[in-house]
């Protein structure tokens, strides 16, 4: 499922699998997000740009393969899904993490309705269970805050438990099916 959370008007992508919703709300006496998230020595913590296009379908094709959110998609629909991205998110708050063989993890915020989203999510395959995920969701969750956003949802897979833990680490809750109802 390489598609977002919200597509934009004529997307041909589809969602075929279920989702939760989740969501922070932060404390404003909380300063648990202030800090820039240390990562190790051999990344760099840095801003998503427009030249990352590529290598950004490319990670997000390989993050997903394999996983729960695998739908057998191609290049090309790694290439739509980021492009469809780009269009749509706060590039403010989008967030890199990157080794000397290239980008190991992104995040992406979009907003849907009146609530901003983590969506994409990814680690490469090379990188996964190291902690660089939470790296740049606390990024994200970190430039937002300061922004003065109140409150950030997610929506995860239903079954992508390495997501859920993720998430309810940091403060997530669970708070209904995505989409959610108007």
């Amino acid at each position: 499922m390489i598609s977002g959370i919200q597509k934009p008007e004529g997307s041909t992508l589809s969602a075929t699998r279920s989702r939760s919703e989740y969501l922070l709300e932060f404390d404003e006496s909380e300063s648990g997000f202030a800090e820039v998230p240390e990562v190790p020595s051999e990344f760099t913590l840095r801003a998503v740009v427009d030249e990352d296009r590529d290598e950004l379908a490319c990670v997000l094709l390989d993050g997903y393969r394999g996983s729960v959110d695998d739908e057998g998609e191609v290049l090309a629909d790694a290439v739509e899904a980021i492009d469809e991205y780009f269009s749509i998110m706060k590039w403010q708050h989008g967030w890199a993490l990157e080794s000397a063989n290239g980008i190991a993890a992104f995040a992406f915020v979009v907003v849907v309705g009146d609530r901003h989203y983590i969506d994409p999510l990814v680690t490469s395959p090379e990188f996964k269970r190291r902690g660089l995920a939470a790296k740049v969701v606390r990024a994200a969750l970190r430039s937002l805050k300061a922004e003065g956003v109140r409150d950030v949802g997610a929506a995860i897979t239903d079954g992508n438990i390495p997501s859920e833990r993720l998430f309810a680490s940091l403060g997530f809750k669970r708070i209904g099916s995505w989409p959610r109802q108007s």
